[in-house]
């Protein structure tokens, strides 16, 4: 029961810092790239809609995406296809139920603590938050793929 609290927190922040946009529609000063990816866990794709964020180290900046069916993403930072170079911790936390609230509704109800149980997901706590998954990745200038394969 704990777990799924944490992970309805974790995505209501998530959530509430992509609204906020860090302070305005442009991307802060610096190299960019792009980042695409599949994220797999024993082999197979992760759920359509888990949600990956990727922390900048040290910076505050977040780039985030949810996955398709194949479990492939493509960063936005600002709503925008383009992630600030640099260093990154990630987080892969599973789909939320469909609760058939906005976004909004969705931000102010995990602020309260109000939310639904989630179903229990296959993939392990420990990568549901970028503080606590131990993978960090590099965003270089250019294009990026960086593939996330998930152990147990």
């Amino acid at each position: 029961m704990q777990c799924s609290v944490n992970i309805l927190k974790s995505f209501v922040v998530a959530l509430f810092l992509s609204t906020l946009g860090c302070g305005g529609n442009g991307l802060p000063e610096g190299e960019t790239g792009t980042v695409t990816g599949t994220v797999t866990f024993k082999n197979a794709p992760v759920p359509e809609g888990t949600v990956i964020v990727f922390m900048m180290d040290g910076g505050g900046h977040m780039a985030t995406d949810t996955t398709d069916a194949a479990g492939k993403y493509e960063l936005l930072m600002r709503n925008a296809p383009q992630v600030l170079a640099g260093s990154y911790s990630v987080g892969v936390t599973p789909p939320l139920p469909d609760l058939g609230l906005t976004d909004e509704e969705i931000m102010e109800r995990g602020m309260a603590g109000t939310l639904p149980e989630q179903p229990k997901s296959d993939i392990p706590e420990r990568y549901q938050s970028a503080e606590t998954s131990g993978l960090t990745f590099e965003v270089k200038a250019g294009e990026n793929t960086i593939d996330i394969a998930l152990a147990e």
